[in-house]
């Protein structure tokens, strides 16, 4: 009678095993690819620029005021008034302007996955790290 209770107990123990092993799903895990570096951009713009305005202007006036035989208001002989008025300028202006800019950046980069694979967001963007591209 041990024996069939001992037998009993072993196939109950197996049975209890084997469905316990087929019910609970196997571990496992899903890794992202994880990558590091310090990418570094540099930027170099140059700008020159040349220009050269002239201005030359001539301006010429002739007055002539004739007030005929009788004068003015009948007064008598008035005198005629002439006046002749020239006047010129000249300008010329050069300008010359050169800059030179150049931009280094360096910035952290730190991805683990991507946006696509719903990677991490690292300093609250929405991609994985800086440059978490997909």
């Amino acid at each position: 009678m041990v024996k069939t209770i001992l037998k009993i107990g072993i196939l109950l123990a197996t049975a209890l095993l084997l469905f316990t092993a087929v019910g609970l799903p196997a571990a496992n895990a899903q890794l992202a690819a994880t990558s590091f570096g310090f990418p570094q951009i540099f930027h170099n713009a140059e700008v020159t620029a040349f220009n050269r305005d002239i201005l030359s202007q001539i301006e010429n006036e002739a007055v002539n005021i004739d007030f005929g035989a009788a004068g003015l208001c009948g007064l008598g002989a008035f005198p005629t008034i002439s006046q002749v008025s020239e006047r010129s300028s000249y300008a010329e202006s050069t300008s010359f302007y050169h800059s030179e800019e150049t931009d280094a950046i360096g910035y952290p980069y730190v991805n683990v996955g991507t946006a696509c694979a719903g990677g991490l967001p690292f300093a609250g963007l929405p991609f994985g790290g800086y440059g978490g591209w997909c």
